[in-house]
């Protein structure tokens, strides 16, 4: 009560007014009970305000929209968040997931996502993609960019064997002496007699230090392997001293023995 007479206070919420028995009425949307930007819609109970614009959060009312800020727990569990201008901004999924970093929107690689190497076989588990092994010539993980090309530095050669890189990656040298193979870090074995060591009619032996090859074949010398054995010469002495030595596409032929010597008939 005043020296003027009564005097009324606010109307209660959601309505306007002079707060007079009359002067109250239901808020509308047209008194801009909405924030900037949000959506409003009248109901029999007032105006109903929807979600406040990207980037803001709040209950849509006018001037309660605020910025987003890191700490409203915008990012995924263990994305990092940093506060900017514009607002938070969310860095990358951790490994093995994708999204934009923002709440909910990290999930887990699949194949479909292209995750391997290509060329490379790709399987989906209960926890996450897996990738075969990387093309020939090739190592990594198999993963997109796991992939390089071998280099010599790789020890891809047997030990003691030669490595040259090319275009299409290492190239390993023969095998060590005694060892048969592509030279590459499993590829040289011992040599046995299965692989035909020896020259043809020399006998081979296999040992436990690799395989022994025997004398060379009549009319020939050498030690007996593959390569090693040659026809006998006349610079062999294979001839009686002053007995004439012819070497012929077979072998030496040698003249008649001396006067007074008998011919022995010996297989050269």
């Amino acid at each position: 009560m005043t020296p003027l007479g009564p005097r009324c206070g606010q109307c209660p919420a959601g309505r306007t007014g002079d707060g007079s028995r009359e002067g109250c009425r239901l808020l509308t949307c047209r008194d801009r009970y909405c924030d900037f930007g949000v959506t409003c819609t009248d109901s029999a109970s007032g105006p109903r305000c929807g979600s406040c614009p990207a980037g803001r959060t709040g209950d849509g009312k006018l001037g309660n929209c605020r910025k987003l800020r890191c700490s409203d727990d915008v990012c995924d569990v263990g994305v990092e968040c940093t506060d900017a201008f514009g607002g938070p901004r969310c860095g990358a999924c951790p490994a093995g997931k994708t999204g934009d970093g923002s709440k909910g929107s990290c999930r887990s690689l699949t194949c479909r996502d292209r995750v391997c190497y290509t060329g490379v076989s790709c399987t989906d588990t209960a926890t996450g993609f897996r990738c075969g092994k990387c093309p020939p010539r090739m190592t990594g993980d198999g993963t997109i960019g796991g992939c390089r090309l071998l280099s010599c530095s790789d020890g891809v050669c047997y030990p003691g064997v030669s490595c040259q890189m090319s275009a299409t990656g290492p190239r390993c040298g023969q095998c060590p002496a005694g060892l048969t193979g592509d030279g590459t870090v499993r590829g040289c074995e011992r040599i046995r007699c299965r692989d035909n060591p020896c020259f043809p009619g020399s006998q081979c032996t296999d040992s436990g230090v690799g395989f022994k090859c025997g004398a060379c074949p009549s009319g020939y010398t050498g030690d007996g392997t593959r390569e090693g054995c040659r026809l006998l010469r006349c610079s062999d002495r294979v001839c009686f001293p002053n007995v004439p030595c012819s070497d012929t596409p077979t072998g030496p032929r040698c003249g008649s023995c001396p006067a007074g010597k008998m011919l022995l008939l010996y297989s050269i």
